[in-house]
């Protein structure tokens, strides 16, 4: 995995805002200047603008990086970070240094989407916002999906404080509980076992836990030993669970921002008493914005975004054709959907390198023009990048220091790559903040402080 920092001396200081000057609000309204629209800026979008960035984008392009988040959130940390708010500010990481002019980092919300255009609000929260319609002609769509409320912060302006703010929350509740409080988490994937992991070692076993789990089975995705180490993990740590049973949600929902008690019925009748909820199911593709225009390409049940192999949008279902203009549409990440492919940063970043790579090539193969809807394009066939399936991989955390990794056994290559075995690693010593200095250096910004 290369390193998405850049030329320093090309690059405005990692402090600096990213709400651009007056200048340049009048220059991203104009068409006169080819533009890579990339709306989403986590692990995908990021490294697709990297790979443009480093990769040879002609002169006289840019790429503008759309987000409502005025610093990376790396979200890997938050579950981590809410329980332990003393590195909290190590999980929002300056990246307005990762786009040097005439490449720009957007601090804005997006609000329209059609073929040749995005309109955006500037700032994202903001009783006065600026509202600007950019030409793009190319887009990368990798907005992502809605996050689970412990680790949810859309509701807040997208700032560093405000999101720090946010993360405290659930913290508060739990640590207004008596000895003895009980704590549900609803939802067995990687983020409610890392929760009720956390809380029960972080409150030194003075606050009760919970998880309920709608399947029979904890991470189904992964191998079986994640699961029968997880549930031994949970047994020395003295957590109840319930597995293979739905929590029963009234018309009105949980009420999760108090700390009364609560009963709480189960599919199969059980009830289970507790004081704090801690939603941690899944995700919901943030698919809406092309609704209007690409309905097709957003498969109806899973509001997953439909994409080709190439991580172009696809028009419809099983189509093999491309949306949008000349094929010059995107998506990559947890909003869109590749067959068996597991939605998780490492994979949104692989396919923001194929998305990179393929815009680039696009670019070589064509003669641009300021508009997105005429090119002229030579009959040569263009040969993209393909997506290659991963293998699932994911490291666990099971309580402060304890966690395992999963990865695919690659040591036999005549094996193909979707029957190798797994194999993992148990470990005692990981660390408190989850080594996350590491991103920072990552990002080219090892240096800088962390409350920037």
């Amino acid at each position: 995995m290369s390193s998405f920092s850049t030329n320093p001396s090309n690059s405005p200081s990692p402090s600096s805002s990213s709400r651009p000057t007056d200048d340049t609000l009048w220059s991203l309204t104009a068409a006169s200047m080819p533009t890579i629209l990339i709306l989403g800026g986590s692990y995908g979008g990021l490294q697709c603008a990297s790979t443009l960035i480093k990769g040879g984008l002609p002169e006289g392009w840019r790429v503008i990086v759309v987000d409502r988040n005025d610093h990376f959130n790396h979200l890997y940390v938050f579950p981590r970070v809410s329980i332990l708010p003393e590195y909290a500010p190590k999980a929002f990481i300056p990246i307005t240094q990762l786009l040097p002019p005439p490449h720009l980092y957007l601090h804005s919300t997006l609000i329209s989407l059609s073929a040749t255009h995005a309109t955006v609000s500037l700032p994202p929260s903001s009783q006065t916002p600026t509202t600007l319609s950019i030409p793009y002609q190319y887009l990368v769509y990798a907005l992502g999906g809605s996050l689970p409320p412990p680790i949810d912060l859309s509701k807040s302006d997208g700032t560093k404080a405000a999101g720090l703010e946010m993360l405290k929350i659930e913290k508060k509740k739990i640590d207004s509980l008596k000895k003895g409080g009980r704590v549900l988490v609803i939802g067995g994937g990687a983020l409610g076992i890392q929760l009720a992991s956390d809380v029960r070692e972080a409150w030194k076993g003075e606050r009760e836990v919970c998880l309920l789990h709608s399947r029979e089975r904890l991470l189904n995705r992964f191998g079986e030993r994640m699961h029968e180490e997880t549930k031994s993990r949970f047994d020395a740590l003295g957590i109840t669970y319930f597995l293979g049973e739905r929590a029963i949600i009234p018309p009105e929902g949980f009420n999760l921002n108090c700390t009364t008690p609560k009963s709480v019925t189960t599919s199969k009748g059980n009830v289970i008493q507790c004081d704090v909820i801690l939603m941690c199911t899944g995700q919901t593709p943030l698919s809406h914005h092309l609704i209007p225009h690409f309905n097709s390409c957003i498969d109806p049940k899973t509001k997953l975004v439909r994409v080709l192999k190439t991580t172009q949008i696809e028009s419809g279902e099983a189509t093999g054709e491309t949306a949008g203009v000349d094929g010059r549409m995107f998506a990559i990440g947890d909003c869109c959907y590749q067959q068996d492919v597991v939605m998780a940063g490492y994979t949104a970043y692989n396919q923001g390198t194929v998305a990179g790579k393929n815009i680039l090539k696009h670019i070589s193969h064509s003669t641009p023009s300021t508009s997105a809807s005429s090119s002229t394009t030579p009959s040569t066939p263009l040969k993209l990048d393909e997506y290659e399936w991963e293998a699932p991989a994911i490291k666990l955390t099971l309580g402060i220091l304890n966690y395992m990794i999963q990865t695919p056994d690659d040591s036999d290559e005549s094996i193909d790559p979707k029957q190798r075995p797994a194999k993992y690693i148990v470990g005692e010593n990981g660390e408190e903040d989850l080594g996350v200095d590491g991103m920072w250096k990552f990002f080219g910004v090892g240096d800088v402080d962390r409350t920037e």
